[in-house]
């Protein structure tokens, strides 16, 4: 998904528009829009994933990998279970930041 939950009117506020797409995020968006060009790096910082949100999902896919071959369909990682849902949500945060990198490699 793509969006703010907020407005994209005010501009002049980096600030509330960070916590508007944070908020965003949070919620399952993606990507975001802006009318001014100064808030392009406020929106790509606030809807890159962290290291942490990587190294997490990261744990997630090899967990998933091990409960697989296992032939287990659920499992706990951080003492929360975890099922496909979690794991599709994991390989969509790795492949926005892998689509991120080649973007930034260019």
């Amino acid at each position: 998904m793509i969006g703010i939950l907020g407005t994209v009117a005010d501009y002049s506020d980096p600030a509330a528009y960070r916590k508007s797409a944070e908020r965003a995020r949070r919620f399952g968006f993606s990507g975001g829009t802006c009318i001014h060009p100064g808030l392009v790096g406020v929106l790509n910082e606030a809807l890159t994933p962290t290291p942490e949100e990587l190294a997490h999902a990261k744990r997630l896919i090899a967990a998933d990998e091990k409960a697989t071959e296992e032939g287990r369909g659920s499992f706990s990682v951080d003492d929360k279970m975890t099922d496909i849902p979690v794991i599709d949500r994991a390989r969509r945060l790795i492949a926005r930041h892998e689509a991120i990198e080649r973007r930034l490699k260019r």
